[in-house]
């Protein structure tokens, strides 16, 4: 009986009617998206072909990179900035938008330097440059930022779902058009800009003004300070994370990618839940950790219990079923069949990805950015090791494995590398064995985890 009552405690509560509201609406959004853009991608895939299909990977991938240093590592930072400082919203909107600008600037600059070397003709140069010039676009999702702090997440659902629909409108325009690969690349970039300036037209409406905004170079400086782990953190994560299709296309071949990449496409259409709790839940976590110390580590705790719980309803399902559904006629078909070896591996880094989506919003409530970059630097080394050891051998397969083991170690094993930061491992830990979870079952719960 006490589960129940716990239960029906915590539902009847305010607070939790507010998140899971907010919640439910990034939720709806991103569920809507993720069908819309899957379906679509799978027949952009087919009617582009293995080679082309990979090509186009290729440059997102390249444009990732340019995304995440465009992006400053303020997102966390600015979120908790202004959940704990509602007032200040003018000078920490302004500012932290003028970063992202002028990072988005000399990103645009450094490529034209460096894309004649990162592209092997003239077709993939245009093809990445038109990938980062929507990138830069991405800027203007500081203003999504206050909305995830006021935990009001439905007013920029709206705004990407309708950008999504336009861009699979598009995508299946040119694709009954017949047109060039290029097109699709600029269908990408048109999408992002309609995203940003929506989210500028929702915080002129419902938030603040623009013409209010202040950007202070003092706190420029402020920022930086604390950002600045988490920037060198999000390139590794990339500089990972796209390692295996950069590999792929340069020891196998573009049809490689096209085979990777369609099973990823199944695996990573998964990772917006991550990400998406985590946005809805760090301001909960963060007035928890003003209010009552003890709350926020229970808090803490259940947002690790959720995380990997979210993970294995969705992994174990999609290794049963995946490889079959990928060949489905109406989703990737026959040509992509051999992708569904490479699903059913890298599916399980779901679990990690979560965990380590968690972790990072844990480090950032206590100020521990640093460690982020540490836990990344392990997990790039691990990767690009052993994608260099496995890709000539298992060619996709080796590529899949690689970041399934590279991922437990930069989310989970690399707490391991400081005795201060064990309590993270063991938090991680609990929720994956869930101990806490059958705790409860048993009515032998203590509700008293350990926290840094």
């Amino acid at each position: 009986m006490s589960v129940v009552t716990d239960v029906k405690k915590i539902i009847s509560s305010d607070g939790f009617k507010k998140y899971f509201s907010n919640t439910s609406w990034m939720l709806f959004g991103r569920l809507g998206q993720m069908v819309v853009t899957f379906l679509v991608t799978a027949y952009v895939a087919r009617y582009l072909g293995k080679a082309d299909y990979g090509l186009l990977n290729y440059a997102r991938s390249i444009g990732t990179f340019f995304t995440m240093f465009m992006a400053l590592g303020l997102h966390s930072i600015v979120v908790r900035n202004l959940v704990a400082n509602d007032l200040d919203k003018d000078r920490i909107i302004g500012t932290s938008l003028a970063m992202r600008m002028g990072a988005a600037v000399l990103g645009l600059v450094g490529y034209f330097f460096a894309g004649p070397y990162l592209a092997a003709d003239t077709q993939e140069f245009w093809l990445i440059a038109i990938i980062i010039m929507g990138t830069a676009f991405q800027t203007l999702d500081v203003f999504d930022f206050y909305s995830q702090a006021k935990v009001q997440a439905h007013y920029t659902v709206k705004v990407r779902m309708a950008s999504i629909i336009g861009m699979a409108i598009m995508q299946l325009s040119l694709i009954y058009m017949e047109a060039d690969l290029i097109w699709f690349a600029i269908s990408v970039t048109a999408s992002t800009l309609f995203i940003g300036f929506g989210l500028t037209t929702v915080y002129q409406v419902k938030f603040g003004s623009l013409f209010k905004l202040k950007i202070d170079p003092g706190y420029m400086k402020e920022l930086l300070k604390d950002s600045w782990p988490l920037i060198f953190s999000d390139l590794v994560v990339v500089l990972y994370m796209s390692t295996d299709k950069i590999m792929l296309k340069t020891m196998i071949s573009d049809e490689a990618v096209g085979t990777y990449s369609a099973a990823l496409r199944f695996s990573e259409v998964w990772y917006f839940l991550g990400p998406m709790v985590a946005a809805s839940l760090f301001p909960a976590i963060m007035n928890a950790k003003k209010r009552d110390p003890l709350l926020y580590k229970r808090r803490l705790q259940n947002y690790y219990n959720l995380m990997v719980v979210a993970a294995l309803g969705i992994t174990i399902p999609v290794a049963l079923l995946g490889p079959w559904a990928l060949q489905l006629p109406f989703l990737f078909g026959d040509e992509y069949a051999d992708a569904g070896g490479v699903l059913v591996i890298h599916i399980w880094t779901l679990v990690f990805i979560f965990l380590g989506v968690a972790s990072s919003k844990h480090l950032v409530a206590e100020n521990q950015q640093r460690m982020e970059l540490v836990r990344t630097i392990i997990g790039a080394i691990v990767n690009i090791g052993l994608n260099f050891l496995l890709i000539p051998k298992y060619t996709v397969y080796g590529a899949a494995i690689a970041t399934l083991i590279s991922q437990a170690f930069a989310s989970y094993l690399g707490y391991l590398v400081s005795r201060k930061f064990w309590p993270v491992f063991v938090m991680q830990t609990r929720a994956i064995f869930m101990v806490d979870i059958i705790q409860r079952l048993l009515g032998k719960s203590d509700g008293n985890p350990e926290g840094l």
